[in-house]
């Protein structure tokens, strides 16, 4: 996208034990201006204000599961783009309620200059994600519960 002259700044959060990698990738590539490093943020505060002042949530993981953080995303009307091979990917409408795309460089900035291309389209995903993947807690819990209780009913039938 820098190479483009695509206008970004790209908000990275966390801390994992790949960090030092990261910082030293960006270096290389000359990326300082355009990544910042955010750190582990806990406060559901902070990380609202992350996601409020965010166009777009990126989630290019192969390996972590449904996370809360496609939901946390959504509740701010934040579209995230993930990897087509994810979990996550399968409860996504590419277009629609989210993005998907291949796990690539070339990939995921050919996606994102498609999202910003259509501003309109982008609006609706916007509401889309809120709308299907959004859920409180107030939903969730009796789901749970109610899931709970059938297993329980399973495992006792079967003694």
């Amino acid at each position: 996208l820098k190479d483009k002259d695509f206008h970004f700044k790209w908000l990275i959060v966390g801390n994992g034990g790949d960090m030092e990698y990261f910082e030293n990738k960006t270096a290389k590539l000359n990326l300082q201006d355009k990544v910042v490093f955010v750190g582990k943020v806990v406060d559901p505060m902070e990380k609202g204000k992350l996601f409020a002042i965010s166009n777009l949530h990126l989630f290019p993981s192969t390996y972590d599961t449904d996370g809360i953080v496609r939901i946390e995303a959504a509740a701010f009307s934040l579209p995230t783009v993930f990897v087509d091979t994810s979990l996550p990917a399968t409860t996504i409408t590419d277009g629609d309620n989210g993005y998907i795309t291949q796990n690539t460089p070339e990939a995921f900035s050919q996606k994102i200059e498609e999202i910003f291309a259509d501003e309109d389209r982008y609006k609706k995903v916007q509401q889309n994600c809120k709308k299907d993947l959004y859920i409180t807690w107030d939903e969730v819990v009796p789901l749970a519960h109610e899931k709970y209780l059938e297993l329980c009913k399973k495992h006792q039938d079967n003694k």
